[in-house]
């Protein structure tokens, strides 16, 4: 978190409880210094609508809700998820999966993102339009940003799409940073933006610096004005002599300009309103709530500052989030986010960390408003005395016992009562070969074939706990074999 920000905090913490979910969700919010700073009322009042019980404060800003939830988890944080929890007469197995923030509508963040490249690219032909547009050779500059620029900037939203934001090219530290400024380094020289002299002045580690950058731009500009062979440069190009020159041509432009001002009308409506489904779906809220205060400061209404009026439509702080938009940042938070599950057994799938002396799964995240964050475990605990009363000992735990007790859950109450009922009479005081042989025997009426097949899969499981063993392949065959049917 840059100096300065403010940044959500959710903890997260589960437990099972009356066949659902118990939650408790604490939030906060911190500025970087960590201390605690009014947390956004809308999502607050969201939050509270979540559960039913209410809230208590603590600490002042420091908010929690606890409530008991079955089969589907609260959009308190932004997502979707499922707690099951599955009981059979060898065991119960408990299953949590959990989507927190991001959006699954990809295709839908994908048009936003289109949208404001394209609209970025339509300000900067309109930029130089208004500085050279009556130069002959501007026709082809425009050509290469309406085309070939525009085609490029696609490209690369799309290849940066299951990275962090591409602001993340400027940032230094970690090994997938370098690994998105060398794909960076890449993708402009491939592309054709880099010659033979860049590319060996250009550190790998760094990337292009503001003045390579703006070297490099200047070139291509030249070329398409064919202007490329003039020792200095041209008098009608001296607003790109540098960045102070740059930055009041464009600011002039953009505050000023008509056609930055027709530009900007008809298509930022359609970028707020994408932003805002986009934003809804991921349960965004303080980010939508920050959405609206932009959509009216581009229509000249600030209610903190009443006197503020602009000289034109847009205003730099909406370019600032268009700009960021495009290539993936600036339309997100990324809150912290710890959550935790109490688990009686270790879990056999999780993406989560096992804290054995807590008996708890522990999710650390920092949420990357676009990428979604899925939690998931599910572990199993076995009716010890169920299974030793009939079995002599355990024989379905972990991985197998979750499996059974899905299959388990498929039967119809008449399928499940009939198995339950025979597998009731099974006891280890007879000879082992008589106690596989009848677990064998038990049948089921299957109104499908693919039901009799995970019945013996089922079976197998079984015989593979009693023996201690890997079941064979054959005896998986024996076991589906019409001629060993009763």
């Amino acid at each position: 978190m840059t100096k300065g920000c403010t940044q959500n905090h959710y903890r997260v913490e589960m437990r099972p409880e009356n066949g659902g979910v118990r939650r408790t969700i604490t939030c906060w919010r911190a500025d970087s210094n960590g201390r605690l700073v009014e947390f956004p009322p809308e999502e607050l009042r969201h939050i509270e609508n979540l559960y039913p019980a209410g809230k208590a404060n603590l600490l002042g800003n420091e908010h929690q809700f606890t409530g008991n939830f079955t089969p589907q988890t609260p959009q308190d944080v932004g997502g979707s998820g499922d707690f099951t929890h599955i009981t059979t007469p060898m065991g119960e197995v408990f299953s949590y999966n959990e989507r927190f923030r991001g959006s699954t509508d990809i295709e839908k963040q994908f048009e936003l993102r289109r949208k404001c490249v394209n609209l970025c690219l339509d300000l900067l032909i309109g930029w130089f339009e208004s500085e050279i547009g009556d130069d002959p050779n501007f026709p082809s500059l425009r050509k290469y940003i309406d085309q070939t620029l525009r085609h490029d900037c696609i490209n690369l939203i799309h290849l940066f799409a299951k990275q962090a934001d591409i602001l993340t090219y400027l940032a230094g530290g970690n090994s997938k940073n370098a690994e998105i400024k060398i794909q960076f380094v890449r993708f402009l020289r491939e592309c054709n933006y880099l010659s033979d002299k860049d590319i060996q002045s250009i550190s790998l580690e760094e990337g292009p610096d503001s003045i390579q950058a703006l070297s490099i731009a200047r070139r291509h500009v030249l070329t398409q004005l064919k202007l490329n062979d003039q020792p200095e440069l041209p008098k009608s190009l001296l607003f790109l002599k540098d960045q102070n020159s740059i930055t009041l041509s464009f600011k002039k432009y953009y505050y000023h300009s008509p056609i930055a001002q027709k530009i900007f009308a008809a298509q930022w409506k359609s970028l707020i309103d994408i932003a805002e489904q986009v934003l809804t779906d991921s349960g965004d809220f303080n980010s939508r709530s920050q959405l609206n205060k932009k959509e009216n400061l581009i229509q000249g209404r600030d209610d903190s500052n009443p006197r503020l009026e602009f000289n034109a439509l847009p205003s730099e702080d909406a370019y600032v989030w268009i700009v960021g938009a495009a290539i993936g940042a600036q339309l997100f938070e990324t809150p912290e986010l710890l959550v935790q599950f109490d688990c009686d057994t270790a879990p056999h799938y999780t993406n989560g960390e096992w804290n054995a002396a807590e008996k708890r799964v522990y999710w650390k995240n920092t949420i990357i408003g676009r990428h979604p964050i899925v939690n998931y475990a599910v572990w199993s605990v076995p009716n010890s005395a169920f299974q030793t009363e009939r079995f002599g000992k355990v024989v379905l735990a972990g991985k197998e016992l979750s499996n059974y007790s899905y299959w388990h859950a498929q039967l119809s109450t008449e399928e499940r009562n009939q198995w339950d009922s025979e597998l009731a009479l099974l006891s280890p005081a007879s000879a082992h070969a008589n106690l596989t042989q009848n677990l064998k025997l038990i049948r089921i009426n299957p109104e499908t074939k693919l039901q009799e097949d995970n019945a013996s899969k089922s079976r197998a499981a079984l015989l593979e706990g009693l023996e201690g063993l890997k079941p064979p392949l054959t005896l998986l065959k024996f076991i589906n074999s019409p001629k060993n049917s009763p």
